[in-house]
């Protein structure tokens, strides 16, 4: 029976203005991200350009991979932004001014 689980580990440096490497910069952890269709397919034709070796593969490849490190960046930026509301409504104090503003501002709003 074969398995539906698969992983790939994908370890790159992205340099911003070839200066600075992104992801070792911002101090990213690693992540395991959910199925992505658009990342399947980035990474398929990655996968398919490198295995030919006609002129223009390896700029091709580049601009690939300049898209899969955007499709990450967009995922993280989502569990960052994610984090950061889940932070906001732990927050006693800010629940308690919402309910305020419910009891006694609600239909004025």
């Amino acid at each position: 029976m074969i398995s539906s689980n698969r992983y790939l580990y994908l370890a790159f440096k992205a340099k911003v203005f070839d200066l600075i490497d992104f992801f070792s910069s911002s101090d990213l952890p690693p992540f395991v991200m959910p199925d992505n269709p658009k990342i399947k397919l980035i990474l398929g034709e990655i996968y398919d350009t490198s295995a030919r070796t006609p002129l223009g593969c390896a700029r091709l490849i580049q601009l690939l991979m300049g898209q899969l490190v955007i499709e990450m960046i967009r995922h993280d930026l989502f569990l960052k932004d994610l984090e950061t509301k889940a932070a906001y409504l732990k927050d006693a104090k800010l629940i308690s001014i919402f309910k305020y503003i419910k009891e006694n501002l609600g239909s004025d709003l």
